[in-house]
């Protein structure tokens, strides 16, 4: 396994990048802090997004806050913003999790929003809805989070390799791997199992993290929609997660979710066209 080892790190270092890791802690969150779930930021000038459909009651539903990222908790990133306040909001009674495969950029059970300026002045903050009090569950209602309980944020600056779930993967390591050997493999998995087991061993794929490679626990969407490939850097990915044998987050089966932006609009702190997708095994 010499000469696959060495295939592997030569991979590695050819596809060398950095990202931002995003660490978490079950916590309470307040709405000045970076979290998955938790308190939002809610501003006395900002409308509260609500689902577009209605509980039992008749009454429309808020969202719920999916992700929050305060970049001034944020390293310093390429093209990412260095203030303000990012907020993703999912609508909680949709067992797809606000996601619409068909239309993913399409801001209808999830909406993004970006806050430039913080008005950290607590007074200047409205009370968030609570979701459970409009939830009645012996009337038919039930909410489906992949947010088990809040989790508050850290993050570092952390060295990344390709996914072997990136759909550029395949072309990139088969053509390596036939220059170092002289083989003619057409595809990654044409290669015998102990090749392909020995890479999937070797290259780690998961975690939360922003910019970077994303993973796929079945298949990366972009590599069917090439109009998809103009967003090409990953704005968030919050995978599942286990805490002392208990999942915090839980995508499906053990999935994860990604978001996708185009380079210029991450420039520009314009988020209202992002591709929103996720999978589970």
């Amino acid at each position: 396994m010499t000469e696959i080892n060495e295939i592997i790190a030569k991979f590695k270092e050819i596809t060398k990048t950095k990202c931002i890791g995003i660490n978490t802690t079950e916590s309470k969150t307040g709405p000045f802090e970076s979290s998955f779930g938790g308190t939002p930021y809610f501003p006395k000038d900002f409308e509260y997004p609500y689902a577009e459909n209605f509980n039992q009651r008749g009454t429309q539903i808020p969202m719920m806050l999916l992700a929050q990222i305060n970049f001034e908790e944020v390293p310093h990133f390429e093209n990412f913003p260095e203030k303000g306040i990012l907020q993703i909001f999912i609508n909680p009674t949709d067992d797809l999790y606000g996601a619409d495969f068909d239309n993913p950029t399409v801001q209808k059970n999830y909406k993004i929003f970006y806050h430039a300026d913080v008005d950290k002045n607590p007074e200047n903050q409205q009370k968030a809805p609570i979701i459970k009090d409009y939830i009645d569950e012996s009337k038919g209602d039930e909410i489906d989070s992949p947010i088990d309980t809040p989790l508050k944020l850290s993050f570092e600056i952390q060295e990344q390799y390709m996914t072997c779930s990136d759909y550029k993967f395949d072309e990139i390591f088969t053509k390596l791997y036939n220059e170092e050997t002289g083989s003619d493999y057409e595809e990654f998995f044409d290669m015998p199992d102990e090749i392909t087991d020995k890479v999937f061993d070797e290259i780690e794929e998961n975690g939360h993290r922003m910019g970077g490679y994303p993973f796929f626990t079945q298949s990366d969407p972009r590599e069917y929609d090439e109009e998809s490939r103009e967003y090409s850097t990953l704005l968030l990915q919050i995978d599942s997660e286990i805490h002392n044998g208990e999942f915090v987050t839980l995508w499906g089966d053990c999935g994860v979710a990604n978001f996708f932006i185009k380079p210029e609009d991450l420039k520009n702190c314009k988020f209202d066209d992002v591709v929103y997708n996720w999978d589970c095994g």
